[in-house]
């Protein structure tokens, strides 16, 4: 009985020594859980601070993910370019040159009427032209060569599916127009007041805005539906919804701009005051008919005085005085000489002489290359005259266009003051 009770009373204490140590395991197992869950959560992450300040991002630095609020600071030139359908085959309908200063907290919108002639390597070449045919990174460097002028980035829009895809936008139309659609060629009216703008009308408008027809009175109109677009896209939004939304619509837009700094750009545009936004303003340029098209040359010393408000301007260097050969066309005695001492001053004659004929009725400004130089002289030469047609093909033979820069042919249009 006594050798039972001593064996009842030792496996007891081995119950009791297995449980303790199964408990001790146990403690030890989620000590060691929470510790792996610590070291997760508060050392190897990067730690979060409670109302931590907005990440602030310069010009130069630029990040894949969006994480959090980021202010842009610095300055930007950019360009945002409106395309009919699709990205990768340009069709133009509007560009806005914007300017923003973060310091300042300004911006300055400058449209720039599709039919405007800029200077692309050797020789002139419209806004149109240079999108359609040689993409985004050839208008920005022409833009350099005329405007002297840098532009560090761009925005590419589909402008009918992106205004489909966020609803319409709404755009006040100044004045009651009339203009035709697009695609159907139906005209379209948009009476005076706020005025809701879908895909198909918003290209319409844009076209009809755009300066392509002799007048470019409205081009600057253009940049309210460029406004509406961001302010849609924008405004009363916070960053996380802003972001949300550019993911939505990231098909629609191209850009060389990362998508942090994009969504910085717009939002801090979009909470500018509206005095601290310079829009309605249009390219100064000149209007003139080359060929019998329209056609508008940059004033480059005006453009000049609106950017260095905003931007840096190179210095506009003097450049050398065109060479000229003024022939009489019609046949009236010394009417090649009375012409060529008015125009002496601003430029060099290097020939004084007869037409091949006395028959023109109508004088002709020959440009030997077409470059923006030589327009903008043969538009001052006219100017002095107060009459001729600037063409570009005067059946010139290689030995004249190598000698000069304009032929002037005199013809029985030109009464001599």
């Amino acid at each position: 009985m006594e050798k039972q009770n001593i064996g009842t009373r030792m496996r007891r204490r081995l119950e009791s020594r297995k449980k303790k140590r199964k408990l001790f395991i146990i403690f030890f197992s989620l000590l060691v859980i929470l510790l792996l869950i610590y070291l997760i959560f508060y050392i190897l992450r990067p730690a979060e601070k409670i109302g931590k300040e907005p990440t602030v991002i310069s010009e130069e630095e630029t990040t894949g993910e969006i994480k959090e609020e980021v202010v842009f600071t610095g300055r930007k030139n950019f360009l945002i370019i409106g395309s009919d359908h699709g990205l990768e085959q340009i069709s133009p309908n509007s560009v806005v040159l914007v300017s923003y200063n973060s310091s300042s907290e300004e911006a300055l919108m400058l449209s720039i009427p599709l039919r405007t002639l800029l200077q692309s390597d050797e020789e002139a070449m419209t806004v149109e032209k240079l999108l359609k045919e040689f993409q985004v990174e050839d208008l920005k460097l022409a833009i350099k060569n005329t405007l002297v002028t840098e532009i560090d980035n761009y925005i590419l829009v589909n402008i009918f599916d992106l205004v489909e895809k966020i609803g319409g936008i709404s755009v006040y139309i100044p004045e009651s127009i009339s203009f035709p659609d697009v695609d159907s060629n139906v005209t379209v009216t948009l009476e005076k007041g706020e005025r809701n703008l879908t895909g198909d009308l918003a290209i319409s408008y844009l076209h009809y805005t755009s300066g392509e027809s002799e007048s470019i009175l409205q081009v600057s109109d253009q940049q309210d539906v460029h406004l509406s677009i961001l302010d849609k896209l924008m405004a009363d939004k916070d960053f996380s919804e802003i972001a949300n939304e550019m993911q939505l619509i990231s098909e629609y837009i191209s850009s060389d701009f990362s998508d942090v700094e994009l969504i910085s750009l717009g939002s801090s545009i979009v909470k500018l005051e509206e005095s601290k936004i310079f829009k309605n303003k249009t390219l100064p340029v000149l209007a003139t008919k080359i060929d019998g098209g329209n056609y508008y040359v940059p004033q480059i010393e005006e453009t000049a005085k609106i950017l260095s408000e905003f931007t840096t301007v190179a210095e506009i260097k003097e450049r050398e005085k065109s060479n000229i050969i003024v022939l009489n066309g019609c046949g009236s005695p010394g009417i090649a000489h009375n012409l060529s001492n008015k125009l002496q001053r601003d430029f060099q004659i290097v020939e004084i002489g007869n037409a091949a004929s006395f028959q023109y009725t109508m004088s002709e400004i020959i440009v030997t290359s077409f470059n923006i130089n030589s327009i903008e002289d043969a538009i001052s030469i006219r100017n002095t005259m107060g009459v001729g047609e600037i063409i570009t093909d005067g059946g010139l033979t290689e030995a004249t266009k190598q000698k000069t820069d304009i032929v002037i042919i005199i013809g029985g249009d030109y009464i001599p003051l």
